[in-house]
């Protein structure tokens, strides 16, 4: 039900139309997902019939997407696991935080042990520019929602170069200020997207504030991994996809991270 910046059609249905109109505007190429398998699997009744029969020996379920929250279908299966008194499964989300509600709980109190792992990239407008047309006070609301229950919680940030600047500043919101560990996720396909593409002096300024936060092990890791010289072929990319996807979104970058409001 988003189409997140560093995604594509293959994670979410809703980015099929962008995608479309973004190919047809750049001069270089970026993955064909028109010959997908689709999304639709998780809708038929066959396939979680069929995955009830084979998971007498299951120890976690990893469940993802897209959004598994917005599955009716997998809910089903869960309350039919309940049934079958197979509740000492783990089961471990990624979610996105914007649809949450007291019946979904109610299904994973259900179970011994449920890990959920928030997909939040940045912080309030930020993130709504990033994880696209996400609401912040939404996702606020169901995180803070969740913290009340006996689940165990922790971020997953997707971290591309349009948030790396911000990087201390989510860390020590929800880890300082919330308690609750951030996952590093590195964008690195398509390469264009990582990090790595900021200017060099950009990056080395960063990792120099960066000390005041981290810890020196996780600033010395961003070093080794984004440390490298400036590649401006990537770096132009970056910028006419973003543009380009800027005009198809009617957005400007810099109306929601500041950084780039000249650089573009």
């Amino acid at each position: 039900n988003v189409k997140c910046r560093t995604c594509n059609p293959a994670s979410s249905t809703k980015w099929y139309e962008d995608y479309g109109k973004l190919r047809k505007e750049l001069s270089f190429n970026i993955t064909d997902y028109d010959n997908i398998e689709g999304t639709s699997w998780p809708d038929k009744n066959d396939f979680w019939d069929n995955l009830l029969k084979h998971c007498d020996n299951i120890k976690t379920f990893y469940i993802n997407g897209g959004e598994p929250t917005l599955n009716k279908l997998h809910f089903k299966f869960l309350d039919k696991l309940a049934l079958a008194n197979k509740t000492n499964v783990k089961l471990w989300y990624n979610i996105n935080m914007t649809f949450l509600n007291e019946k979904i709980i109610d299904i994973w109190r259900k179970f011994d042990n449920v890990k959920i792992s928030c997909s939040i990239d940045d912080l309030e407008e930020r993130n709504h520019y990033i994880r696209y047309p996400t609401n912040w006070d939404d996702v606020m609301k169901n995180f803070l929602r969740l913290k009340k229950e006996n689940f165990e919680l922790d971020i997953t940030q997707t971290i591309s170069f349009m948030n790396y600047s911000n990087l201390d500043k989510f860390y020590d919101f929800f880890h300082n200020k919330h308690n609750v560990w951030v996952h590093h996720n590195f964008v690195y396909d398509p390469i264009f997207l990582s990090p790595a593409v900021l200017p060099k002096i950009m990056r080395d300024k960063l990792h120099k504030r960066f000390e005041k936060t981290f810890e020196p092990w996780q600033v010395t890791n961003l070093i080794n991994l984004f440390n490298k010289e400036d590649n401006t072929e990537r770096w132009n990319k970056a910028m006419q996809y973003t543009i380009q996807l800027d005009k198809i979104r009617n957005q400007k970058i810099g109306d929601y991270l500041e950084e780039f409001k000249y650089v573009f």
